[in-house]
């Protein structure tokens, strides 16, 4: 007999397993009973998106993950443009995918639950053919917390070489995320016209071609699939480079790293080095018996744990050669993991004691650039995990400063073979580490 507080009762005849049949709790048969009754696709009884079966019982479109699946390159799974995957990220597990990518391509990776949401913190990382090269780190530009690379924000995505890419999605800071919808859109031409335009408007040999799309960047006569350093003409001069679009400055001497142990994350008071705000280093000096390493990165990013990998509290300075146009007001921005320190042309102009992952930013000190050569040291500290910083000049109304010229040295840098110090085919110049 069916009671008053019963949506139905067939007595011995209901069941949890028999399709449309009355549950043995009286409740009608209702989508996440764990069984695929009339008007459903599907029913595995969990409330998660991004396993296949949706939380309102319909099929989810799209592959899913194979395992083993940690490895970059030939050991990721392949996908293809459009393709949606889902998958499961255990904990401190780390789900790779690849991509075959044509000359000058662009990537859109995506994370979620495949219903516009998302089912848990993630991160990305786009690596390149080599499988070990990060070309763009993301961990919440997507959806509540999702993941997203964006070719039209990240410039790593755009402009890629042809080959084989990877895409490895993991839980931040290694947590388990219980289900994910992964998907790809490859994009055929970056250098068509208007695609990312004027984003991409830098032409450092002033031929008119953008150098992302040109065969010879830096105008030396010597195309860049042939050019052990394609963006610095050879020749017996100093290496000139740019800030990115954004003004962000990739190019740094790099000097480190030293054990800090003090439990805070501010710099010591003490330098690091005799006579901290003269310093003028040329690249491999020695100083305190360490070199001044030559480093480009590729994001705006600059990830002081790929160069110094230490995982305690460590400190480590950078230096860079800033050309300017012409004197101005300015604004000096940065943002570092954890504290800092930075100087323009010997004084001091702003510090963080936070302990605090970095974003853009997250100090900015109004400053005045000279005409002609500045000198900018950044020293920073790290308490552990993250160890990175960002560094830009903006004008007034926030906007970067544009005609900014970095070089890693004013005085001659390399000779008309380009210098390759370690033999690896990369000349000096353009070495990234």
């Amino acid at each position: 007999m069916q009671g008053a507080d019963e949506a139905c009762d067939d007595g011995l005849r209901n069941s949890n397993s028999r399709v449309d049949a009355c549950r043995k709790d009286c409740r009608l048969a209702h989508c996440g009973d764990n069984v695929t009754d009339t008007g459903e696709g599907c029913d595995d009884g969990n409330p998660y998106n991004a396993d296949g079966c949706s939380t309102d019982c319909a099929l989810e479109d799209g592959e899913f993950e194979e395992e083993p699946n940690d490895g970059t390159g030939d050991d990721a799974q392949l996908l293809l443009s459009g393709m949606t995957v889902y998958g499961v990220l255990e904990e401190r597990d780390q789900d790779c995918y690849s991509i075959r990518v044509p000359n000058q391509g662009y990537l859109t990776v995506q994370v979620g639950d495949g219903q516009g949401g998302c089912m848990g913190d993630t991160y990305l990382r786009l690596y390149g053919p080599d499988g070990e090269t990060v070309l763009v780190r993301d961990d919440n530009s997507g959806v509540d917390g999702c993941s997203k690379i964006d070719p039209h924000e990240a410039q790593g995505a755009r402009h890629l070489g042809s080959g084989l890419h990877s895409v490895c999605v993991q839980g931040f800071l290694d947590i388990p995320v219980s289900g994910y919808a992964l998907s790809v859109e490859l994009g055929a031409n970056s250098c068509a016209p208007g695609v990312f335009e004027p984003v991409d408007a830098l032409d450092n040999d002033n031929d008119g071609v953008l150098d992302a799309c040109d065969d010879d960047d830096d105008d030396d006569r010597i195309p860049d699939e042939e050019d052990n350093c394609p963006t610095v003409s050879n020749g017996p001069y100093a290496p000139v480079f740019h800030p990115n679009y954004e003004g962000f400055i990739r190019h740094w001497l790099l000097l480190g790293a030293w054990d800090n142990e003090l439990a805070r994350c501010l710099p010591t008071e003490d330098g690091l080095v005799q006579d901290e705000e003269g310093l003028q280093p040329e690249p491999f000096q020695l100083t305190e018996n360490r070199e001044w390493q030559p480093h480009t990165d590729g994001d705006a990013y600059i990830d002081l744990n790929q160069v110094f990998p230490f995982d305690q509290q460590y400190e480590a300075y950078a230096f860079a050669h800033v050309h300017a146009p012409a004197a101005q007001r300015a604004l000096l921005a940065v943002g570092s993991d954890d504290g800092m320190r930075a100087w323009l042309n010997g004084q001091m102009v702003t510090e963080s004691a936070d302990c605090r992952g970095a974003e853009p930013d997250q100090n900015v000190a109004e400053i005045n650039l000279q005409e002609g050569w500045n000198r900018l040291l950044i020293r920073v500290k790290d308490l552990g995990g993250g160890w990175g910083f960002y560094a830009r000049f903006l004008n007034e109304d926030r906007t970067p400063v544009r005609g900014l010229k970095v070089q890693h040295t004013r005085e001659i840098a390399h000779d008309d073979n380009q210098i390759d110090r370690d033999g690896n085919g990369t000349g000096d110049a353009c070495e990234e580490g």
